[in-house]
């Protein structure tokens, strides 16, 4: 059988409300070499029903109803394992893509080098009603550039400035060992880092894809265990030897993510002994209070600069 140009990967669990969206999205593309995997992860909302009804009117899905429940990281890396195409195109289902020609406008951008590893895009934010909230554009323009960049500018800004796995488009070559089980909320972040690694990255300002908000997305419960912290943290101390982001810039970040948050009264155990790792990493409290000196030696200077940029910008604008 010749393999799909893209694999899009649909992995779901308890989300037959907007599956639908999902599957239309995708099966409503202009660009036909593709093949969809839907696989359900032992759902009790009535999924399988759904996926095996549209299976039997379209040869070009592929499905799978778990028996027993594999998890978010695992059931990902079972999907991945799965794709034939050249292209891999992970869709949440909760998500969609957010116009006929997104599939085609991602593979195009991928094909323009063979440098180029991943490419992504703005997104819609859309609500439970799939209402367009507002288009969250990070970069602001269109871009093709290094991907240690791209990782870089991640780590040190600590915002996610890639995509979600909805958004991105990759080259399954460049998979690797899939998704990193000692992650949950950064999963995502951490598996595009490794990918990056090896080439360049392609973004485009146009959204794609529609990236839902809603209250039983695994997200929020995430969030409520703070692995937003304490993932962010290991993710700095696993990256932070990469010639890519430097140790004095890795060791600057930690140094501000515990300056950051150790007066927190809410963190959990776990958020507290990721910060231990942190400090250990800056060279216990003696190396903090160096970084601490420094801060305060220079923040007046930077709040100087900032002041002087923030005044004088408009005029040298308007020259």
């Amino acid at each position: 059988m010749t393999s799909p140009k893209v694999s899009v990967l649909i992995p779901t669990y308890n989300y037959a409300r907007y599956l639908p969206e999902a599957i239309e999205s995708v099966l409503q593309q202009d660009f036909q070499d593709f093949e969809l995997l839907i696989s359900d992860d032992c759902s009790s909302d009535g999924s399988a029903g759904i996926i095996t009804a549209y299976a039997a009117k379209d040869s070009r899905i592929r499905f799978q109803i778990h028996p027993t429940n594999l998890g978010m990281v695992r059931h990902w890396n079972w999907c991945l394992a799965q794709a034939r195409g050249e292209y891999v195109k992970f869709l949440l289902a909760d998500d969609k893509l957010a116009r006929p020609d997104a599939l085609r406008q991602l593979v195009s951008m991928l094909e323009e080098a063979p440098q180029i590893v991943l490419a992504s895009s703005s997104a819609q934010i859309i609500n439970e009603l799939s209402e367009v909230q507002f288009v969250r554009d990070h970069l602001h323009r269109d871009l093709v550039e290094d991907g240690w960049i791209t990782c870089r500018r991640c780590l040190l800004s600590g915002a996610n400035q890639i995509g979600e796995p909805s958004l991105v488009l990759f080259r399954r070559r460049c998979a690797g060992s899939g998704f990193n089980p000692a992650y949950r909320l950064w999963v995502d972040v951490e598996f595009a880092l490794r990918v990056l690694e090896q080439g360049r990255f392609a973004y485009s300002a146009e959204p794609l894809a529609s990236f839902r908000f809603h209250e039983g997305q695994q997200t929020r419960q995430l969030l409520r265990e703070h692995l937003l912290e304490v993932e962010f943290y290991r993710l700095l101390l696993d990256f932070a030897e990469r010639p890519w982001l430097g140790r004095k810039a890795a060791r600057q970040r930690l140094f501000e993510e515990f300056y950051q948050t150790q007066k927190r009264s809410d963190l959990s155990a776990a958020a507290r002994a990721a910060l231990a790792q942190c400090l250990d990493r800056l060279g216990g409290r003696r190396g903090y209070a160096t970084f601490l000196l420094r801060r305060k030696l220079l923040r007046p200077f930077q709040n100087l600069h900032r002041s002087l940029t923030k005044r004088l910008w408009p005029r040298f604008n308007a020259c």
